[in-house]
């Protein structure tokens, strides 16, 4: 007897969709992020409408998934991705301003439960054993690491304190200091300058990922 596969259809928010501990993996062979001012602006205008009309709503077009077959709380995202990575990015810039009310000392602890809860809904999880921010959204294998590490942990890092960051950010200066050092001694060839380039990358992701506990 053949398989029948059944199309679950369904209108929900985007809150609904990325909530309740659901984590949405774009596939490696999807295309890399690519929205640009257009379709950002397109957006934006559609968010102003919402802010100064509550009545309003905004069509996010359809969002196609695809069950992990493991875990009803993971999904394969086939299409819809740059909308769900322009929104977390969103809720990111919007985190930043909280902050800044929060370093303003402006109903701190009021913005602070606002943060966390806002974090917790939208963009990711903490760990308990490593105090990473585990992401909602994994995007593909190009656009993730930069992704994760400076939008999604570098940003959430910095709002709940600087020590951590400003230990990374000396650390990774001394790095390109020692690497840099000899650079009168070394030939100026392009295989050189790949090489150092290189080494740079690998130690400032090495930095970054690190958790200086």
């Amino acid at each position: 007897m053949a398989r029948i596969n059944l199309l679950d259809t369904r209108t929900t928010t985007f809150g609904e969709l990325i909530g309740n501990g659901k984590i949405y993996q774009v596939p490696s062979f999807q295309r890399d992020y690519s929205w640009n001012e257009e379709n950002w602006e397109d957006l934006w205008q559609d968010i102003l409408v919402l802010h100064t009309n509550s009545n309003s709503s905004h069509y996010m077009g359809a969002v196609v998934l695809q069950n992990s077959g493991t875990s009803d709380k993971e999904f394969t995202i086939i299409d819809g991705q740059q909308r769900l990575a322009t929104l977390s990015i969103i809720a990111i810039a919007v985190l930043k301003q909280i902050q800044n009310l929060v370093d303003r000392e402006q109903q701190k602890e009021e913005n602070q439960e606002r943060q966390d809860i806002l974090r917790r809904t939208y963009l990711s999880d903490k760990d308990p054993r490593s105090l990473r921010y585990s992401s909602k959204i994994i995007l593909n294998e190009n656009n993730n690491d930069f992704y994760q590490s400076n939008l999604i942990n570098l940003t959430l890092n910095r709002q709940v304190g600087n020590e951590i960051y400003s230990i990374k950010r000396e650390v990774y200066q001394q790095s390109v200091y020692q690497l840099t050092q000899n650079i009168e001694t070394e030939e100026w060839t392009p295989n050189a300058l790949t090489t150092r380039q290189r080494h740079l990358a690998q130690r400032a992701i090495h930095v970054w990922r690190s958790d200086f506990q």
